[in-house]
């Protein structure tokens, strides 16, 4: 008699799904590498400078660019509203592990683009509110996702008294290890609406002997929509300056106050600097600083206080050129800023690193981070558009006709009540040419509680939430394969790992490869596809998604 190895059906199941999956990331990535094959051969052969507007509003800043509106009291006005629709197909609507489902997707976003400027205000930003209409699982899944980035300034008197205000929407994740789409389509129970709203009062002026004087008074609400007891917290910094330009030796004092309450807490985090310092500027390419200060800090926990002392250097041998560095003596170690910058007429190269302390309220509050697209582009094209109406018109357009992704990607901004030491890099370059775009961005930042301030009888999972290490990067690449059509593709990855030794951890990649075709001067159409996919060691689950798009953006005069 004869023994055959007989397998189960439910091995032989899983050794079918395994196939089916493997299959399908074969031929995502296939198609992925087909089309970014397509336009390789001649790519890199077309680096040059982008053509930029001759007629008024162009380089000489002469006039008004496109859309927009110059009043008889020389304000300024550009309003630009537009409309995309796209449809989706993703066989992992809520990038889930198991129980997988596909769907049919539907996406509309109404968006309105908002410049404004005059003798003694400025309003600039974006509002949209993206639509997600879902064929499948549209009970559970169907929402608006809110989106809003704008800031403003008014002049109350003449060169002295100035409010600053801005609004920022923004969907953000709860956790780093957990699952962070690219996209607004998949249907993640991580993801929720941070909002923060800012008024900034503030005297600003010269007084005599080269002085400079400066008193403000920032308040931030924020609120996070529920994502916990403390959904919404108030700050409020008090900041004063006062300096004398260095000729070649000058003063330097600041008083910094800042103090930030979440709605379920009793006590208040409060942090307060005073500083006096020296100057000197032998040459006006660069400048010495020295300071000295007193600190006192109190936490949820406990309190921190004493002297502080420290230096920095500052180096701008042009317009084109920045180096500034800073590095102090503070409670929890050594604090450092740097920031080194170049821009070329066909790159723009940043480099940031720091290592301070922060909170959630004033990370959300900030203006777009590095890795915001229109403003890396916006500072490559500075010297070349000079209104800035124009400019951003030309970005925008930019931005539109080569597929660009709105956002590079970017350290997780980390939801907690409780103040924490962050230490960042940073490196971005960014490379246009008449027929090709290259954005590349990169990042470490290693996220831990300020020591002294967290609960010893906190749980593994509670302070790996904000005991981490995040490293991440992006490279997106256009193609202007004709003067109609665009191939864009566009690589993110990320990994988070945890400080102690809990063992959380995760990672995720995603691939997404655009062909697009302008059908005219403000419509533009496009398809392509997309793979992610998504693995944690601490649960060994392995999310993978597969998604195939079409979509047209149109703007109106």
């Amino acid at each position: 008699m004869t023994l055959r190895n007989r397998r189960s059906p439910r091995v032989d199941d899983r050794l079918r799904s395994r196939r089916i999956a493997c299959v399908k990331r074969r031929s995502a990535a296939s198609a992925i590498l087909g089309l970014t094959a397509f336009a390789t051969l001649d790519a890199f052969a077309q680096m040059s400078v982008p053509s930029v507007p001759s007629v008024p509003g162009g380089a000489a800043g002469a006039g008004p660019g496109p859309n927009v509106l110059v009043t008889g009291s020389g304000q300024t006005w550009r309003i630009e509203p537009s409309i995309s629709g796209q449809l989706y197909w993703t066989d992992n609507v809520n990038l889930v592990a198991t129980n997988r489902q596909s769907d049919f997707v539907t996406q509309i976003v109404p968006r309105l683009v908002v410049d404004e400027s005059s003798a003694n205000t400025t309003l600039t930003g974006s509002i949209s509110a993206p639509i997600l209409l879902y064929a499948n699982t549209g009970s559970e899944n169907n929402r608006v996702l809110p989106e809003v980035s704008l800031a403003g300034k008014v002049q109350l008197y003449p060169r002295l008294f100035y409010v600053d205000g801005s609004i920022q929407v923004t969907q953000e994740f709860v956790s780093p290890f957990a699952p962070r789409p690219t996209n607004l389509v998949n249907a993640t129970n991580n993801r929720y609406t941070a909002q923060s709203y800012s008024v900034a009062p503030y005297l600003k002026g010269d007084g005599p002997s080269n002085f400079h004087y400066e008193l403000r008074d920032s308040n931030i609400w924020t609120n996070t929509n529920a994502l916990s007891n403390g959904d919404r917290a108030y700050t409020n910094e008090i900041l004063g300056k006062l300096t004398q330009d260095p000729r070649p030796f000058g003063l330097d004092a600041n008083y910094d106050r800042a103090e930030t309450t979440f709605n379920d807490q009793r006590t208040t985090t409060r942090t307060e600097i005073g500083r006096v310092g020296g100057l000197w500027q032998p040459d006006p390419a660069w400048r010495l600083s020295l300071n000295a200060g007193y600190e006192d800090n109190q936490f949820l926990v406990d309190h921190f206080s004493g002297t502080t002392y420290g230096g920095g250097f500052a180096w701008h041998p042009s317009p084109r050129t920045n180096l500034d560095a800073d590095a102090e003596h503070r409670f929890f170690g050594t604090a450092y800023h740097f920031l080194l910058s170049e821009r070329l007429p066909l790159s723009i190269w940043t480099l940031r690193a720091s290592r301070d302390i922060t909170t959630y309220p004033q990370q959300i509050a900030s203006l777009p981070a590095q890795g915001d697209v229109n403003t890396l582009l916006d500072s490559l094209f500075s010297s070349r558009i000079t209104d800035p109406a124009a400019r951003q018109a030309f970005v925008d357009q930019l931005i539109s006709e080569r597929g660009l992704p709105a956002t590079l990607s970017q350290p997780l901004d980390l939801f907690t009540e409780q103040a924490t030491l962050q230490q960042t890099i940073e490196g971005t370059v960014n490379l246009v040419g008449v027929r090709n775009t290259v954005l590349i961005t990169a990042y470490h930042r290693r996220t831990e509680p300020v020591p002294g301030t967290v609960s010893a009888e906190i749980d593994l999972l509670a302070r790996a939430q904000i005991d981490n290490t995040q490293d991440g990067a992006t490279v997106a690449w256009s193609h202007r394969i004709t003067p109609l059509y665009t191939l864009t593709t566009t690589a993110d990855w990320f990994r988070v790992v945890a400080n102690d030794a809990s063992g959380f951890n995760s990672k995720q990649g995603t691939v997404t490869s655009m062909l697009s075709a302008a059908l005219s001067r403000l419509t533009r159409v496009f398809g392509g596809i997309r793979y992610q996919r998504f693995t944690t060691g601490s649960q060994q689950a392995t999310v993978e998604e597969t998604a195939v798009f079409v979509g047209i953006d149109h703007s109106f005069h």
